[in-house]
């Protein structure tokens, strides 16, 4: 059974984050790449102090690897080149934008599916 990291894409938008960061931290997974696109905004204070936080917000298990860009990638850049990062590590990844809520089964449902495709004989990507 493939347990894929879960990509969680921040802005500058330091509440959201916040939240997602809540809600991912109860699931259990192994391991956790955020990357928070940069710009100006993304250096205060708030978000600064949010990202020194957030490997003590995980369980001791869970491998958490923060991307904070300097420069302000724009959307399309900053998923395309997070995911494209991420892959040419690992086979598969659950991603979530810092703007979706998500519940506490939704991992769990994620990798279900990630997998249950896979022994249909489904590439998933």
């Amino acid at each position: 059974m493939s347990n894929p990291p879960l990509l969680l894409l921040g802005y500058n938008r330091h509440n959201l984050l916040e939240k997602r960061i809540s809600e991912i931290s109860q699931m259990g997974i192994e391991k956790v790449y955020i990357s928070i696109d940069g710009g100006e905004e993304s250096h205060k204070p708030e978000m600064t102090d949010l990202i020194s936080k957030i490997p003590n917000l995980f369980a001791r298990h869970t491998s958490v690897k923060i991307i904070h860009h300097k420069s302000n990638l724009g959307l399309t850049k900053h998923i395309v080149s997070s995911i494209s990062k991420i892959l040419e590590e690992n086979e598969d990844i659950v991603v979530v934008e810092d703007d979706v809520a998500v519940n506490a089964s939704f991992y769990t449902n994620m990798t279900h599916g990630i997998n249950l495709l896979k022994t249909m004989g489904y590439n998933v990507l």
